[in-house]
This record gives C-alpha cells, sequence and structure tokens, in this order.
C-alpha cells in the first residue's frame, strides 16, 4: 500500500511537470469502435462502452488464467510474496520484475487506446484521473484481487453515475477521495482482500 501510494505521488509530480512543459492541449482521437448506442430500460447506451466492457473482463480472466497456471505468473506472485524466499527457491527475480513492467506497460497501452477511443480525445492528462480512480477501485475491492478490483470498480462507476445524475457533476472526485478515505480508515483490506497475518 505505502509504495502505491508513493508510486501516485510521484504520478502526480511527473504528470504536472509534464503539463508545465509541453501544456496540456487535448487533441481529437479516432474512433475505432462501433459509434451505435442500445436502449436499456430506457437509456442509451453506447456499443463502444459494451465493447471496452467486454474487453476489460477478457484481459482480467486472461491474467488471473497466466497468475495462476503460467509458470512466470507463479513466479510473479512468488516474487510479490517474498524476494528473497523466491530468489532463494531458484526464481529469476530481475526477469520476473522486467516481465512485470512489460505487462503493465502493454496493459497501459491497451487502457489508453480504449480510454481514448471512448472520449475521442487525447492529452496528457488524460490518464491521471483514471489512475486515480483506478487505484480507489482497487482499494474498494481490495489491493492484490483482480476480481476485487472488477467489483471495486463497477460499484465506484454507478456511484460516480449517481453522483452526476442526481447530486452535479463537479462533487464526483471529492466524493471519490472521500469514498477512498473511508474505506482505509473502516476496511483498508478493501471488500475482498485478506489480512495479512505476520509471525513473530
Amino acid at each position: 500500500m505505502i509504495s502505491m501510494i508513493t508510486a501516485l505521488g510521484a504520478a502526480y509530480v511527473i504528470q504536472n511537470s509534464n503539463e508545465l512543459k509541453w501544456g496540456n492541449q487535448v487533441m481529437a482521437f479516432p474512433s475505432i469502435l462501433s459509434a451505435k448506442t442500445f436502449q436499456v430500460f430506457g437509456l442509451a447506451v453506447p456499443m463502444t462502452q459494451i465493447i471496452i466492457l467486454g474487453i476489460a473482463v477478457g484481459l482480467i480472466i486472461l491474467f488471473t488464467l497466466f497468475l495462476k497456471y503460467h509458470p512466470y505468473g507463479k513466479a510473479i506472485l512468488c516474487v510479490s510474496e517474498d524476494i528473497p524466499t523466491a530468489s532463494l527457491m531458484g526464481i529469476p527475480i530481475n526477469r520476473t520484475i522486467t516481465m512485470v513492467y512489460f505487462i503493465g506497460g502493454m496493459l497501459g497501452v491497451v487502457g489508453g487506446i480504449l480510454y481514448s477511443t471512448s472520449y475521442n480525445a487525447v492529452s496528457l492528462a488524460m490518464g491521471f484521473r483514471g489512475t486515480i480512480i483506478a487505484f480507489t477501485a482497487a482499494v474498494i475491492g481490495g489491493i492484490g484481487s483482480l476480481g476485487g478490483a472488477l467489483i471495486g470498480g463497477m460499484f465506484l462507476g454507478i456511484c460516480e453515475n449517481f453522483i452526476g445524475v442526481y447530486v452535479s457533476s463537479s462533487y464526483r472526485d471529492p466524493i471519490t477521495f472521500l469514498l477512498l478515505i473511508i474505506i482505509l480508515l473502516v476496511k483498508p483490506t478493501g471488500i475482498m482482500g485478506a489480512v495479512e497475518q505476520t509471525k513473530v
């Protein structure tokens, strides 16, 4: 948790430094998905959102299977738990960490393309709010739980949309941060997070 918050702070510094140097101009991004809409209970749901949801769920399932059954996936789990012990077991630490960065980068590319396609726009600042939302969703669901992150993301998305419709869209970000603080105070492990037991 501490390392994630530190990384979030570093991302905030980098984000603002980039905006100071290159500005925050929004550029048009072509939509590569269908622009059709479907009526669901009287609401117009863009086909783009349905496709993005399907891709996200598919990636989560594939990544879960990768971690559970692939040798590299198992190595990643071992290294994330205890680096010295994993090294003693013969797991190549540097190669495993490199693999984590590679997978994270590829998922970031896919997420960036889908995000830009959804809004038909791209800018230097477009990913930071998404990072905050993803972090909040992960905390709500439970750090380290992919299923929990999915549940947390859906819960947060529903809450934000209700706030935008029935209260005001200007309150979405403050309430998101408030929800994050409440979860950290009440249940730091999240909905599906496991409590770590330390042997003394």
